[in-house]
């Protein structure tokens, strides 16, 4: 596949389902594309229709309405055995006997290209080898999945994916129920699977800020909308503050990150050496405690390194309490500079 070169291409688009012979339409009038050689990720709030979306545009079911091409061609005149060497697909629970081993998983990748006993040639074993390896599993080729962590056997989907030898791997929730460090793993690992393979990998997450840092182009659904664009650029349009229009949590685009509003409880002018300048600044933030400037304005003075850090609160030029941790600062801050109200220990 050659990348950038655009391979799904959808417009007019609705999707959904028929329920008793009546459509319910989830996204209406949609338009999305995916070339050659990216990351994309499919992110909304419950219920915007991700899953349904990548089950559509997969052929897994039929649109509501509207086109979608395939290499220019009409996805419905597509085989589904055709399909298969087009799409690989790993779903957000799939139910597969964790009592096989990995070797044998990745073998189901080869479904598109064997015979109808699944008979595997020397083409199919070195694929699955290298599948396996890929995903950095190559010593857990005759390890059963149940006994394997949930990163190791999200790994081993990943490579029966890849097995499958398809221009797109799609994924749904592909990170749930990991826990950071292999959410990250994951992550990195389908990148390099657009770097290194040039294929199109396309995932649903909930996992906002990763999806923002690290794909190439986002789908993001709305109410019976679709925008898409890079991160900076729906960044740049207001895209993501309307993503939880029911919710109080805003979007600060110099961060990229999600926050609740919850007020302020003071504002100090912040003075600190460059080495505790964003950990001071953090903690003012989760204190609610604004950074502002000012002579009546009491100041926090944070001096040194992390080693011999030092917190001094001046109040009308005059030291009102010096700490050598936060957790102390934060309790005088809160306690006594403003009074924050506190149940009395009974």
């Amino acid at each position: 596949m050659k990348p950038g070169s655009e391979i799904l291409a959808a417009s007019d688009l609705a999707v959904g389902y028929t329920l008793n012979r009546k459509k319910e339409v989830i996204l209406d009038s949609i338009s999305i594309t995916a070339n050659g050689g990216e990351m994309i990720a499919v992110i909304g709030a419950n219920g915007s229709g991700k899953s349904t979306l990548l089950r559509t545009i997969i052929g897994l079911q039929a649109p509501l309405d509207g086109n979608i091409l395939l290499s220019k061609r009409e996805l419905s005149s597509y085989s589904h055995a055709k399909l298969a060497s087009y799409f690989s697909f790993v779903a957000a629970s799939a139910s597969i006997s964790t009592n096989i081993t990995v070797n044998e998983l990745v073998a189901l990748g080869r479904f598109p290209y064997t015979n109808w006993i699944g008979s595997l040639k020397n083409k199919d074993r070195d694929v699955i080898r290298r599948s396996i390896g890929s995903v950095g599993l190559s010593a857990f080729g005759e390890r059963k999945l149940s006994e394997m962590s949930d990163g190791e056997r999200q790994r081993a989907m990943i490579a029966r994916a890849l097995a499958q030898d398809t221009r797109f791997v799609v994924l749904d929730e592909p990170t749930a129920y990991l826990d950071l460090p292999n959410k990250y793993e994951i992550i990195y690992l389908l990148r390099e699977i657009v770097e290194k393979e040039g294929r199109t990998v396309i995932y649903t997450t909930h996992d906002l800020h990763i999806a923002i840092g690290e794909s190439d182009k986002i789908w993001l659904l709305g109410r019976q909308i679709l925008y898409q664009g890079s991160p900076e650029d729906l960044m740049k349009e207001g895209r993501f503050e309307n993503l939880f229009s029911e919710s109080k949590l805003e979007f600060a685009d110099e961060s990229g990150l999600y926050i609740y509003p919850s007020g302020t409880i003071g504002t100090m002018v912040l003075k600190a050496d460059p080495k505790l300048d964003k950990l001071s600044r953090r903690a003012l933030i989760r204190l609610k405690i604004e950074c502002g400037s000012g002579k009546e304005l009491p100041v926090l003075r944070a001096t040194g390194d992390y080693s011999s850090a030092r917190w001094s609160v001046l109040v009308d030029g005059n030291e009102a309490g010096s700490f050598s941790n936060i957790y102390d600062l934060s309790f005088f801050l809160k306690r006594v500079l403003f009074k924050v109200d506190s149940f009395d220990a009974r």
